[in-house]
């Protein structure tokens, strides 16, 4: 009877064990990585859809295309339509403007394209004026801090009124601040691209991408990651680019972008941008903020090797009884 005791026991806890076994196994699949919608403007089409609606006033009364150009259905174009056209992104602009390029459009003769990998749509910030593009992501109540990750793609534009061949900088402020933009800076710097017309590089075609894994390293003062503080219920992060000019000022993160490929700085004094008019650059593509997925792996490890000591010591158990009623 003592020997089936402790089996029964075993067995109890073995069962137990395996119900953490199971828990965590569906933690670890529900433990993914959660992210922006429509990160790289493409659910929303320029031509047909977007440029199909109607024309509203500027700035805007009512939900509508801002910007009144002709779509020919074969030609790349952009497009300026009210945020709530666009899929998951907002904007502060006034008249609610958000600015969609198609991958190919060639404003005074410069072709710009899509990032690499990205689609073939991408944002330009600002639209109209002065404004920030945001997108806000949910993080889920959590007894520790979550982790956070971004990546986004930028690139510089030629300005109004300057000549084509000469090189350009354009500086964006990338910012996440917790409580869908009302509560604690969480991440906060600028980073500015250069492009040079004459040395585009045939693979990144001008464009810099930028992640939360590189900029760590090389801001080292930043702790090496970027965190949204525990809390007992679920709450918004916001995820934000502003246009912003520099003149002989600090870049926290400087790429130039060159034929034989880009150099990406830290801390660079003295940058000057060369858009006086800030509706004109800041292309952004693929731009996402994730939640890191919290490792699971640890405990479904111990639990394993538990289930398999209780097991073994079950086994032991059933043939003590069996001797003994022998």
């Amino acid at each position: 009877m003592k020997n089936l005791a402790i089996s029964l026991r075993n067995l109890s806890l073995l069962s137990g064990l395996s119900a953490i076994i199971l828990n965590t196994t569906f933690a670890v699949e529900s433990s993914y990585a959660l992210g922006l919608v429509n990160p790289n403007f493409e659910n929303n089409l320029v031509d047909p859809t977007l440029g199909s609606l109607p024309l509203t006033a500027t700035p805007a009364t009512v939900d509508g295309r801002i910007q009144p150009n002709t779509f020919s259905g074969t030609n790349p174009n952009f497009v300026i339509v009210t945020n709530n056209y666009i899929d998951g992104w907002k904007t502060t602009a006034t008249d609610r403007g958000i600015e969609i390029w198609e991958s190919g459009f060639s404003p005074s003769g410069a072709t710009v394209v899509a990032a690499p990998g990205n689609g073939s749509q991408f944002a330009e910030v600002n639209a109209t004026t002065a404004s920030a593009l945001y997108q806000d992501l949910l993080v889920s109540a959590s007894g520790g801090a979550t982790e956070l990750s971004f990546d986004f793609w930028h690139r510089a534009r030629i300005a109004a009124g300057t000549s084509a061949g000469n090189v350009q900088v354009n500086a964006i402020r990338v910012r996440i601040i917790d409580d869908a933009g009302t509560g604690a800076s969480l991440f906060d710097k600028v980073f500015a691209t250069q492009l040079d017309p004459n040395s585009i590089n045939a693979t990144n075609k001008g464009w810099a991408n930028y992640t939360s894994a590189s900029v760590l390293a090389g801001l080292p003062s930043l702790g090496g990651a970027i965190l949204a503080p525990a809390r007992g219920t679920d709450r918004s992060v916001r995820f934000q680019f502003e246009a912003t000019s520099l003149t002989n000022q600090k870049a926290d993160v400087y790429t130039t972008t060159l034929t034989s490929g880009n150099v990406t700085s830290y801390n660079v004094e003295g940058i000057s941008t060369t858009n006086a008019n800030l509706s004109y650059g800041n292309f952004l593509d693929n731009a996402n903020l994730q939640t890191v997925p919290f490792d699971f792996s640890p405990n479904l490890g111990i639990g394993i090797l538990g289930c398999l000591y209780l097991g073994n010591r079950c086994l032991k158990s059933l043939r003590n009884k069996r001797r003994s009623e022998s």
